[in-house]
């Protein structure tokens, strides 16, 4: 036995093991440009860029302007290669098949010479029967990458119009042409990598008689104990004959056989299935998200299993309900009947180059969902539809998925290649996703319907009055006609939804109506206090950009690169005006920055209490408003975006306000009324007694009011405290010197804590930090213990030599109290220095910090 073949022997979950052969081809492929005389080592997964690196061909893509210097990668042709044993176990079996689980994008496949198949959609996986085509001992597997530019340039000149894609980094606009992660071409916060090559898996399968192809459960109904399912079951028979299908659901909680005729080729089945005493899963705060174990056989007639599947099976019901109401017209999930406010972000690819993000890094993206009390995420339509670990994670975490098609902000063709080429994209998808109870909705595009509505595109590309009605009936087929009717065909018991967002955020007058990407904020410049009174039925976008602070621009900068005007800080600032707006903002807010450290660190701040307003108007004004959902979770590339997370994993303030605004159980507190009030909310089930907190503090810590109030909390509405007596306290302090402290306790324990500035940043006559330290070190983490005779606004602690995130940071630390923040540490690591800054040091010219 080879090399490779010992390598690739791996089973793979959820596909037939028992009586069947799995490979993995992914050890030993080798590749080149096309036509070039030297082979070079791959990895698979991957793709040309990563090899290219990994080969010394090319530098770090990342770092400062290469990103410009790697273009020619797109422009050339690849070859990948693998010579392979296969041995006598697969070819025992009647039928074998080769199974590309992603090719990226235009590739040709040729087995030994000859020709097996050609692919052009980066989302579809591939399965072709070599049965007679592989040799005993060795074969070659040869796949040839065409330039995803090249190959569609005629295409584009015959189109006769350039489309509309604006964040598609080049003067050609070729991306819509391609079924490819648009992304790949640049955005407004991402590089342009055109990437070639394996992207996905490549597996051998051997099987004789029946292979399962496909399997899924989902709901038809709920029962007061347990519920109504429909298994499905897509088989590929070799051998036509009587069978048995045997399935077993929890772990031998319920179990049933059906006796199955086959015939030869493709065959499907379904069985309604009552699940007595079953439980249902629900998204994180609103109960158990749990699964059951499920067990698939298909045995012959002597009891002898031919193919076997495992796979897992959440009982749930999914519905977007959108029904008119006394304001306009509803827009909100509902899980097993159960109204959600829906906690979370939009979320991008991991990486530029998605071999890079393995599943250490997927897991570590669900805990920093799942610390910051996320019940979904949207799968942005620009990227990818995204690895089953992904939909696994979410599963388990109670994590709903709002998942887009790979559609983004332009037209897109409509010929009839073209909606073949997604129809086969789509099914595949849909089916591939199906039984994942996190995924609750499908979404046909991102930003389409309001861009060609509002956003000018007629005029800017000079469309004429024959090009417009024939972009828009291409639009029509697509997203209003073929879509929608493969999500009811594949999926019936998901709704599909054919654009985010439904309404243009300068539709202000129809926010009652449905969701809004809200970019008044950052786009139109209009200040943070704007997100107060622009609240929509569910806000499914709007953000505000920051920088990563300087521990994470030293990883792709020169110390020479330190500076906003730099070539290399405006390469990794992808929007037009990004630096500029940041300042502008930044400048209104507070005191000038002292240095670029401190400007990196303001842009956190600055970012992170924007859109904390934003949050707490979309949950104060529940139910009329019933989600929450900013841009963006995270970063493909080390960049000044709109993420709470940069490419590194570290978190940035807007992670650590998020996480607190999106608790359980929170409150705010509103002074722009005639009356001042508290809103205290809670989204999760089940009702509360908590006891409500607020007390009015000068700067120096002294109190000068305070009160409590007893009050009951629930999902259903929120509870509202009025509060004269702060308010008319209030007036009586000095400008800059007077804070507010909110806190919620339950049985006597502080769960909600948050200090409520009533004064603009600038305006705040802080004085000098005073901060003690002290550190513990235990086994595998270490603490601090901080504490300030004065207050400290958002104090910023890091812990030198020390990857993991603080438990807490940026924080207001109160006078005279103390605050322990904790760090994991990883092995090997021992940590250093610790150092701070605050809003003081950044904005102030301080000889002693």
């Amino acid at each position: 036995m080879s090399n490779q073949q010992k390598n690739m022997a791996v089973p793979r979950p959820g596909t037939a093991m028992e009586s069947g052969a799995s490979y993995w081809l992914s050890e030993g492929w080798v590749f080149r440009e096309l036509g070039g005389s030297e082979w070079l080592p791959a990895v698979v997964p991957g793709n040309n860029y990563s090899d290219l690196f990994r080969a010394k061909a090319i530098p770090d893509p990342f770092y400062r302007e290469h990103e410009n210097k790697v273009q020619w990668v797109a422009e050339r042709d690849w070859e990948y290669k693998l010579g392979f044993t296969a041995g006598p176990d697969l070819l025992a079996h009647q039928c074998q098949l080769l199974d590309f689980h992603g090719l990226d994008t235009y590739a040709s496949v040729w087995l030994n010479g000859r020709h097996l198949l050609d692919s052009q959609n980066m989302f579809l996986r591939h399965q072709v029967d070599v049965s007679g085509w592989l040799q005993p001992g060795s074969n070659e597997l040869r796949i040839v990458f065409r330039s995803p530019l090249k190959e569609v340039r005629g295409r584009a000149a015959a189109a006769g119009l350039v489309y509309p894609a604006g964040n598609d980094h080049s003067e050609e606009k070729l991306s819509v042409f391609s079924r490819k992660a648009p992304y790949h071409y640049g955005w407004d916060w991402g590089p342009r990598f055109v990437t070639s090559g394996i992207w996905r898996g490549v597996q051998l399968l051997g099987y004789s008689c029946v292979r399962i192809q496909h399997q899924d459960l989902s709901t038809l109904e709920l029962l007061p104990q347990g519920g109504r399912v429909l298994a499905s079951l897509e088989l590929e028979v070799a051998e036509p004959g009587e069978y048995l299908v045997r399935l077993d659901i929890g772990q031998g909680q319920w179990a049933f056989d059906f006796p199955i005729s086959c015939e030869k080729g493709t065959q499907h089945f379904s069985f309604e299935l009552e699940l007595p005493g079953a439980a249902y899963w629900w998204p994180k705060g609103y109960g158990e998200a749990r699964l059951y174990e499920v067990e698939w056989r298909v045995a012959g007639s002597t009891g002898a299993t031919f193919a076997a599947a495992r796979s897992r099976f959440g009982m749930r019901t999914a519905r977007l309900i959108r029904k008119p109401d006394e304001h306009g017209r509803s827009f909100y999930f509902e899980i097993n009947g159960q109204p959600v406010f829906a906690l979370g972000a939009n979320y991008i690819p991991q990486d530029s180059f998605l071999d890079q993000a393995g599943p250490e890094r997927y897991r570590q993206c669900f805990d920093d969902m799942e610390a910051a009390h996320f019940n979904m995420v949207r799968i942005w339509g620009g990227g990818i539809y995204e690895e089953g670990l992904f939909y696994d994670l979410a599963d388990e975490r109670g994590i709903m998925v709002w998942q887009d098609f790979m559609f983004a902000c332009t037209m897109y063709p409509g010929d009839e290649a073209f909606l073949d080429n997604v129809a086969k994209e789509a099914v595949y998808n849909i089916k591939r996703l199906k039984a994942h109870p996190s995924v609750v909705l499908w979404c046909g595009n991102n930003e389409i319907g309001v861009g060609w509505e509002h956003w000018g595109w007629q005029e800017t590309y000079g469309y004429s009055p024959v090009q417009c009605e024939q972009l828009k009936a291409d639009y029509d087929r697509l997203f209003h006609g073929l879509l929608p009717e493969l999500v009811a065909g594949h999926a019936p018991g998901i709704d599909y939804l054919p654009s985010s967002p439904m309404i243009d955020y300068s539709e202000i007058s129809r926010y009652a109506d449905g969701d809004v990407h809200y970019w008044g904020v950052w786009h139109e410049e209009a200040p943070f206090e704007t997100y107060q009174d622009a609240v929509p039925r569910f806000m499914s976008e709007y953000g505000f950009q920051s920088f990563p602070l300087l521990e994470s621009v030293k990883r792709y900068t020169s110390p020479e690169d330190w500076g906003l005007e730099s070539p290399v800080m405006q390469l990794h600032q992808k929007h037009p005006r990004g630096n500029g707006i940041i300042r502008k903002y930044l400048m209104e807010a507070y005191a000038p920055p002292q240095s670029f450290e401190a400007f990196l660190y303001l842009s956190q701040v600055l970012q992170a209490e924007g859109i904390r307003m934003a949050i707490e108007a979309h949950r104060a004004a529940k139910p009329f408003c019933m989600g929450t959902l900013y841009w963006q979770l995270n970063d493909c590339w080390p960049v000044a975006s709109w993420s709470g997370i940069d490419y590194y994993g570290r978190w940035k303030a807007l992670h650590y306000h998020v996480r607190q605004a999106y608790q359980p159980v929170i409150g705010v507190l509103d002074v722009r009324r005639a009356v001042w009030k508290a809103v205290f909310i809670k989204d999760e089930a089940g009702d509360q007694q908590v006891t409500a907190r607020l007390g009015l503090y000068s700067i120096a810590g002294k109190r000068h009011w305070m009160a409590e109030h007893r009050l009951r909390v629930g999902p259903e509405a929120n509870t509202v405290w009025e509060v004269p007596e702060l308010q008319q306290e209030s007036e009586g302090l000095e400008k800059g010197q007077r804070f507010v402290r909110l806190e919620v306790l339950r049985e006597g324990t502080v769960v909600y804590d948050r200090i409520i500035w009533l004064d603009k940043p600038k305006e705040l006559q802080l004085r000098p930090p005073e901060v003690l330290w002290r550190l513990e070190q235990g086994e595998g983490h270490l603490t601090a213990t901080l504490s300030s005779s004065n207050l400290v606004k958002n104090l910023y602690v890091q812990l030198e030599g020390v990857e993991a995130n603080a438990s807490d940071n940026f924080f207001d630390l109160f006078p005279g109290e103390e605050k322990t923040i904790r760090w994991a540490l990883r092995a090997g690591e021992t940590p250093g220095q610790l150092t701070w800054l605050s809003v003081f040091e950044a904005c102030q010219k301080n000889e002693s910090a």
